[in-house]
């Protein structure tokens, strides 16, 4: 479980909030979660919105790993906080959570280090929980929540208090563990798809993860590619 827990009404980021209360020396897994974020952030400079009352927005401070593959020990974390509410989750590499093919989660890790001590990690999370309209959040991707699938509303602390336990589960978990698993939940392997990072693009086929994490693709000249972040996009056919 989390060694502190600290809502607020409104921050502008809940990763600026614990970046903070780390750098002040707050414990492994504190966590920061608030009604409102005026300028929360998802990866590649996107914004990630927080609608109050319908969605999570959470962040860790995670000082202590038992391996090296934080993001995907995290989409674990995440997939089976939804499973409690939602059949059909998926993970799409590295760490989109998905409902029947739309968005349900967004995942921002930073990483920091100060003094020459050891590094630590910021984990943003954001969940959207209860059914939003249109105008309450604008994305340019399909994005779903978990009482669409549910059809029930879900309190917003029930999902703080799984999210918070399945965190310290999986960043607490072995290194082959946290692959197998994620290896068995991603969507992404076995499938045709095209990689995309700024203006480089490539089409292949994801056969599997390195020990590292890194997706392999086989390209179409049969060459082999390791991809170490970026966009998947998963192509039909």
């Amino acid at each position: 479980m989390v060694n502190r827990h600290i809502h607020f009404k409104e921050v502008t980021s809940t990763n600026d909030v614990a970046l903070d209360l780390a750098q002040q020396g707050a414990e492994h897994l504190t966590c920061v979660t608030a009604d409102v974020q005026t300028k929360g952030r998802g990866r590649r400079g996107r914004v990630w919105t927080t609608i109050p009352n319908k969605s999570v927005a959470a962040s860790f401070v995670v000082r202590q790993l038992s391996h090296h593959l934080l993001p995907f020990a995290i989409s674990l974390a995440v997939a089976e906080t939804c499973e409690h509410w939602v059949g059909d989750v998926q993970i799409k590499w590295p760490n989109d959570i998905l409902i029947k093919g739309h968005k349900a989660s967004g995942v921002l890790i930073e990483r920091h280090s100060a003094n020459d001590q050891t590094p630590f990690y910021i984990v943003g999370i954001g969940i959207n929980v209860n059914k939003y309209t249109a105008d309450e959040l604008a994305t340019p991707y399909p994005t779903t929540s978990l009482e669409d699938h549910a059809n029930t509303t879900i309190a917003i602390d029930d999902v703080v208090n799984l999210l918070a336990q399945r965190v310290a589960y999986w960043v607490a978990t072995s290194h082959d563990d946290v692959l197998d698993h994620y290896k068995k939940s991603c969507i992404t392997l076995g499938k045709k798809v095209e990689w995309k990072m700024e203006d480089k693009s490539l089409l292949g086929q994801a056969i599997s993860m390195d020990e590292s994490g890194a997706l392999i693709l086989k390209l179409e000249d049969g060459a082999e590619q390791k991809v170490l972040s970026g966009d998947i996009i998963i192509q039909n056919g």
